[in-house]
């Protein structure tokens, strides 16, 4: 029935423009209390703003952006009645569309662009147009980008809760959720800041508006929250010479992507010079920068890459990164091994972080940990047991003829060699380091022993037998060497009177390091290595002092010294030093890769 179709048009218009006018009286509410707040200054540009929103919004024209502007020109003092009838007189008058019709007009047109494979050019520039007219937030300014902190746990700071969280850009607190009841919500009237920053989504809204906010400059912001990096820029990392980049933190001063502080979170010096030797790793470093999780990966390998991202973004406010959320999950994954307050062995934690990186992105049996890291060696294992037929009780109660005195004679057990041949996999190479000499002479008091580094490598020559608990002897060959050679010096003995330090200079030169005695490869490889990082402890005891990190960075072409926050060249000569853990980089045997 055509009378009762109109009449049908005719409800839905009424309804479309109450729920109009019910909008407005919630955007007049947020605007009284901003008056009684004493801001009335910021009442106007706002309602100003919402008013041309509104005339943009999917929800219908409100009134002409012309008649608005002179309304609210005009108003010499802020009378929300008064301004509140005149809209709704206003949004009255204006033909207002349905949304269902607009929903359905747009899927039908989709649909003949798709079918017919044109473009409308009429409807490219009203888009064009639309994006260049659209809406600007007045409380952009009020964003501080100083002390914005996206390291922390994604925890709010009121109820505790991880779901749902979003960052006030104004104070840099957490909160939940914006809806009315959230303690965001609460946030922006109590506080009156504006804009929030949801955690995982990186959207921005305006609270307690609730409109989102659109704007080119808000990326800067979402860059350090969620790095991301194309493979045109990873592979531009290592190019020579690196930029400084100048950070608008609490703390101006230029960086290096990759040359970043981290935070002692409390005896985490151990865990924070293992990180900045790993993100110097070109493989591993670039597998991590361009690594979209999946559901196979584990909570490591996340949070492994924002680190990672985040260590060489460039578009850092502060020259330093608080490794909270890493150290966390580090935390969570060893069962409280490895944890805030608690010192850890660069060694082990390194073993630990390989072996569960490795079995979160393990793909066919390998991943790029092993192909990175995993070298291959050939063991002789020579032990003596007991011949066949005879057990070790038989052994023991054998007795032989009586001798002149008429006492039994025992016989000597019987044993033979056995000889096992294995081939085992390795991550790192232990070296034992030579003692310090117990007794000096008048000379020698004040010299500090040193030792060359082929003299420790001999424990791998074939030829040399090292005696194990046991009562076996081995032999270690090398039969594939790893593309990064990771290198243990073992300094650190304990005895009934405590820990004890090995002080002991290992001479190692910086590049060109030949491992051809000490291998019987399998296929052909270089043998030849140059250094990439070193870790060295500062004091007499492990549970006492400090590691510190010197790492190249293939950028600057220079080596620089990582102490926690503290990151400058390096004054330590690092072929003559106290090394605890080295990782070399394989190069080809006629010629050295990069600037040295």
């Amino acid at each position: 029935d055509p009378n009762q179709a109109s009449q049908h048009t005719t409800e839905r218009k009424r309804d479309t423009q109450e729920r109009m006018a019910d909008n407005i009286e919630l955007q007049a509410k947020a605007l009284r209390m901003q008056v009684r707040a004493h801001l009335l200054e910021q009442s106007v540009p706002m309602l100003k703003a919402l008013m041309e929103k509104r005339d943009l919004s999917s929800v219908g024209m409100l009134a002409k952006r012309e008649l608005i502007t002179a309304l609210l020109d005009n108003t010499q003092a802020l009378d929300l009645p008064e301004l509140l009838e005149d809209l709704r007189d206003i949004a009255k008058k204006q033909p207002v569309s349905s949304t269902s019709e607009d929903a359905s007009s747009a899927t039908a047109l989709a649909k003949r662009k798709r079918s017919s494979g044109a473009v409308d050019a009429v409807t490219v520039s009203d888009a064009a147009a639309t994006k260049q007219a659209r809406f600007v937030c007045p409380y952009l300014a009020t964003i501080n980008r100083r002390i914005l902190d996206f390291d922390f746990e994604k925890v709010c700071s009121i109820t505790n809760e991880t779901t749902n969280v979003y960052a006030c850009l104004v104070c840099a607190k957490f909160f939940q959720g914006r809806g009315i009841h959230t303690p965001a919500y609460f946030h922006s009237l109590q506080a009156v800041h504006n804009l929030y920053l949801n955690l995982e989504t990186t959207r921005v809204y305006c609270l307690p508006d609730g409109y989102e906010v659109v704007d080119d400059s808000l990326n800067d912001i979402k860059a350090i929250l969620s790095p991301r990096f194309t493979r045109e820029q990873v592979l531009a990392l290592d190019t020579y010479p690196s930029k400084r980049i100048h950070c608008v933190g609490e703390v101006e001063r230029d960086f290096v992507p990759g040359l970043i502080g981290l935070n002692n979170l409390k005896h985490t010096d151990g865990m924070n010079v293992v990180l900045q030797a790993l993100i110097q790793i070109p493989p591993l470093r670039n597998y991590m920068l361009t690594l979209r999780p999946k559901p196979r990966h584990n909570d490591l390998v996340k949070e492994f890459g924002v680190f990672v991202r985040k260590m060489w973004s460039p578009k850092m406010f502060r020259p330093h990164v608080s490794p909270h959320e890493i150290a966390q999950t580090i935390s969570n994954l060893s069962k409280k091994r490895f944890t805030v307050g608690k010192r850890s062995d660069p060694r082990d934690f390194l073993l630990w972080f390989l072996n569960t990186l490795h079995s979160g992105l393990v793909h066919n049996k390998t991943s790029i940990v092993h192909k990175a890291f995993q070298g291959e060696m050939h063991i002789t294992t020579t032990r003596k047991v007991l011949k066949k037929g005879t057990t070790e009780q038989s052994a023991d109660m054998d007795e032989g003829n009586d001798d002149q005195n008429g006492e039994k004679k025992k016989k000597k057990r019987q044993f033979e060699t056995v000889v096992e041949e294995s081939n085992q996999s390795f991550l790192y190479l232990p070296l034992d380091v030579p003692s310090v000499p117990l007794f000096k002479d008048e000379e020698q008091k004040n010299i500090i022993p040193k030792v060359p580094i082929t003299d420790c490598l001999q424990k791998y020559s074939g030829l040399t037998e090292q005696t194990q608990r046991d009562g076996s002897k081995r032999k270690y060959v090398i039969t594939r060497l790893p593309r990064f050679l990771i290198m243990h010096m073992k300094r650190f003995t304990e005895n009934y009177y405590g820990d004890h330090k090995n002080s002991t200079i290992v001479h190692a030169p910086i590049q060109g390091l030949d491992l051809s005695e000490y291998c019987q490869l399998k296929e052909r490889q270089s043998t030849v290595y140059r250094l990439v990082s070193s870790i060295r402890h500062n004091g007499s005891k492990a549970n006492e002092g400090s590691y510190i990190a010197d790492v190249y960075h293939r950028g600057l072409c220079e080596w620089y010294e990582i102490d926690d926050l503290e990151v400058q060249k390096s004054t330590q000569v690092l072929d003559v030093s106290e090394a605890y853990l080295q990782i070399w980089e394989q190069v080809p045997r006629h010629g050295l890769l990069g600037r040295f």
